[in-house]
């Protein structure tokens, strides 16, 4: 039976941020994932200084060189700028105005530079350890097994390694719908009929009534092509929705993902229990926050950064105990949801209208 240190599940945002601050402090992790080979994920996310000053400081990264590796408009020598007046969802989201916005594609790709990921391996189930001196189990459907003295369940929101140890937890569907449309525009069209209207943002969000539509660029790439998305989201049961935004001819040639809203946030008593016995969860995986209203990459950086952070510290110990840093993250992940719901509700109100 092969035998590691500490074991990621997941090679998404979380589990690449936490294996690559546990490389920078000279700590081995072996990272396994369920696919088998990266997903491009060809678009942009937010990033606030509260989540991506911590992990440069972590990587002894700058700023700048941060920017110029993944923002959106890197390739014609932008930085991702974000203009808070005109979007407007910053004010509502809980976070400071001091965020940019990358390509996650590319932030990935930066983030597994050096790291030992197991492609194709899907968890089958995590066997807690069985006395003090045991470390937990890992098996996964190809018939490794490897015993660990910490493994981390990075998976996001659908979770294998959570519905292997807490199977009775369910994912929480919040009363909303969401569409998601990608389209790549002719450079010309674009700087004649989007850009004006942009104000020097690379996001922009618009509401009608209980309906919102944000856009956003996700890879303003090359002299001829611009690659945006929209997203249109509104109450279950919508009483004005702004689809006459939106023409209908060109939508269906979009690719188009339908997306619910969830939530999770499991009892705290129960992950301290875990984590006494090195199994831990971060990010979604844990605190799923629905992807209009929330900021789940960030908290997921947030989480990799502190637990790396923890780790690093106690591995001189004979056997590592982190439940006391799920005693110190609980609050945070309690304020996340709570801020997450309470940002969709008021993003969909009709007192938020402005077109």
């Amino acid at each position: 039976m092969a035998k590691q240190t500490i074991s990621i599940i997941g090679a998404g945002l979380g589990g690449l941020t936490l294996g690559r601050c546990l490389q920078k402090r000279g700590i081995s992790a072996v990272l396994y994932e369920r696919t088998s080979s990266a997903a491009p994920h060809n678009h942009g996310i937010t990033l606030y200084a509260s989540s991506f000053t911590p992990l440069l400081r972590a990587l002894d990264v700058s700023e700048k060189n941060f920017k110029n590796k993944v923002a959106v408009d890197a390739a014609t020598g932008g930085q991702g700028s974000i203009n808070h007046s005109a979007a407007g969802f910053l004010k509502e989201s809980g976070q400071d105005d001091t965020c940019f916005h990358v390509h996650r594609g590319r932030l990935e790709e930066w983030l597994r530079e050096g790291l030992d990921i197991r492609w194709e391996h899907v968890l089958q189930n995590v066997e807690p350890s069985s006395g003090a001196d045991e470390q937990p189990t890992v098996h996964f459907e190809n018939g490794l097994k490897t015993q660990t003295n910490v493994v981390i369940g990075a998976d996001g929101p659908h979770s294998a390694m959570r519905r292997s140890i807490l199977p009775d937890s369910q994912l929480i569907i919040l009363p909303f719908v969401a569409f998601n449309g990608k389209r790549r525009i002719d450079r010309a069209v674009f700087e004649d009929c989007f850009e004006p209207h942009l104000n020097n943002t690379n996001v922009v969000q618009f509401t009608q009534g209980d309906v919102r539509l944000k856009l956003s660029i996700d890879d303003n790439y090359s002299k001829d092509k611009v690659s945006v998305s929209w997203t249109y989201s509104r109450p279950s049961h919508p009483n004005g929705p702004l689809s006459q935004l939106l023409d209908t001819k060109d939508v269906r040639k979009d690719r188009l993902l339908h997306w619910l809203m969830r939530t999770i946030l499991l009892p705290k008593e129960n992950l301290q229990d875990l984590a006494h016995g090195g199994i831990v969860l971060l990010g979604d995986a844990v605190h799923a926050e629905p992807i209009v209203g929330g900021n789940g990459a960030n908290a997921a950086i947030q989480d990799a950064v502190s637990l790396a952070n923890r780790i690093a510290g106690g591995q001189e110990t004979d056997k590592l105990d982190l439940s006391s840093w799920i005693d110190e993250r609980y609050g945070s992940w309690e304020h996340g949801v709570r801020t997450a719901k309470t940002t969709i509700d008021a993003t969909h109100s009709h007192q938020n209208a402005k077109i």
